[in-house]
């Protein structure tokens, strides 16, 4: 509803998609699209509960945007930060995505 301007309002739909446009951690998908496509612009809530990981973002880059969700139970680190650039060279293609 926030891409299609219909979050209760075209207002609060911007507003909501500034407020998700400055993650406040560089950390799961930030972190690995910032590393691997640093042109993306990244739309994201994420969080964190005991053991459980959850990230959600709406990616934009090269006038095409994809939203990806994901939550997964682990101890490891850096799981998400991969697994978004992994669904990223899915999405654009790994030609495309290539540095």
């Amino acid at each position: 509803m926030m891409e299609l301007g219909q979050l209760v309002s075209p207002w609060a739909s911007g507003e909501m998609k500034n407020i998700l446009s400055d993650p406040g951690i560089e950390h799961k998908f930030v972190l690995g699209l910032r590393q691997a496509r640093p042109m993306s612009q990244i739309f994201r809530k994420s969080g964190t509960w005991q053991r459980w990981h959850a990230d959600a973002a709406v990616v934009e880059r090269a006038g095409r945007k994809y939203v990806a969700v994901a939550l997964l139970e682990s101890e490891r680190t850096g799981v998400l930060a991969r697994l978004i650039v992994d669904l990223d060279d899915v999405i654009f293609g790994r030609l495309e995505a290539s540095p």
